[in-house]
């Protein structure tokens, strides 16, 4: 999967992103990061403009914050 994200973003440009409703839970040794991404970039002449839900699981190793998982959905309705 992530040969096949790198080569779709090498034929995007101008990508902005932005999280919005960012909420972070720290639990011992984990934490827990929920928003709401807003992101655009521009494929060819066309300008794609997307709204996703976020959850990152982070886990602290060494005193280093990892992400061990994300998963992304579209908001229902969308």
């Amino acid at each position: 999967a992530q040969a096949g994200e790198h080569k779709g973003l090498g034929a995007a440009s101008d990508l902005q992103m932005h999280a919005d409703d960012l909420k972070i839970d720290v639990f011992p040794g984990s934490a827990i990061a929920t928003f709401v991404l807003k992101y655009s970039f521009r494929a060819g002449a066309a300008r794609i403009e997307k709204k996703e839900r976020a959850t990152l699981v982070f886990v602290n190793r060494g005193g280093e914050w990892l992400i061990a998982h994300e998963h992304l959905s579209v908001p229902s309705g969308k």
